[in-house]
């Protein structure tokens, strides 16, 4: 059976449309830095959300943050909510072209309803952070978000520098439940755990000394380690 001008004409549109989703993509950062949010919005507002993607939906959500059409910026973001939920309730928050969004609607309101799993610890670092959640453990750092582990309870958090990061942890499978807190160093520039430390004791404080010496104390005693070379030496034991 041949073909009828309708059926192919529907067939070209349709493939327009998916070829537009993908190779427009690599085209979008230029026409967003060259502030044409007009022509982003033309090239993609058609688009069904089955030709749609996380790049798509950000740019054409950002484009209509810049013409000020909020409501419709707010919608995009639910859809790219919907993509990857926790991820994108940490970007939404993090990128400040969208906080205007969040104050003129009720966007705000809905961000918590799409976080999946229960959030049980949450530690702040210099505007970044790590979640604990019944998922596991991430690392939310310069607008990506890193996993780090399911398999620990994450009880402390904070900067070695700009890059990285330690976190105090204890298993949290059940053979291991009375093992000693460890200290890991996790790099977000590298995406790699660097070194992991098992304590002697509990810590009680940590300190960063210089570009390369961290101090930790805990109930067993003092120790020096060198973020170089990663090793650790033993101070004598006096407060």
């Amino acid at each position: 059976m041949r073909a009828t001008p309708l059926i192919l004409l529907a067939f070209f549109i349709t493939a327009g449309l998916l070829f537009s989703a993908t190779g427009l993509c690599s085209d979008l950062p230029k026409f967003y830095k060259e502030r044409e949010f007009g022509r982003i919005i033309t090239l993609l507002e058609g688009l069904p959300d089955t030709a749609q993607n996380e790049e798509s939906y950000t740019y054409l959500a950002l484009s209509y943050t810049q013409k000020r059409d909020y409501e419709k910026a707010k919608g995009v973001l639910l859809k790219l909510l919907a993509l990857d939920p926790d991820y994108h309730v940490y970007r939404i928050k993090y990128d400040l072209d969208f906080s205007i969004v969040l104050e003129k609607t009720d966007l705000r309101k809905k961000l918590d309803s799409f976080q999946s799993g229960t959030v049980l610890a949450r530690h702040f670092i210099q505007g970044h952070e790590v979640v604990q959640t019944s998922h596991g453990t991430y690392f939310y750092w310069n607008g990506v978000r890193i996993f780090l582990t399911n398999e620990l309870s994450v009880a402390q958090a904070g900067f070695v520098d700009s890059d990285t990061i330690y976190y105090l942890g204890h298993s949290l499978k059940k053979k291991n439940r009375k093992a000693s807190q460890t200290l890991y160093f996790y790099s977000g520039k590298e995406r790699r755990l660097l070194k992991e430390i098992p304590l002697e004791g509990s810590l009680e404080a940590i300190r960063i000394e210089g570009d390369s010496q961290i101090l930790v104390q805990t109930t067993k005693g003092y120790w020096v380690v060198d973020t170089g070379s990663w090793d650790r030496t033993r101070l004598k034991n006096e407060k």
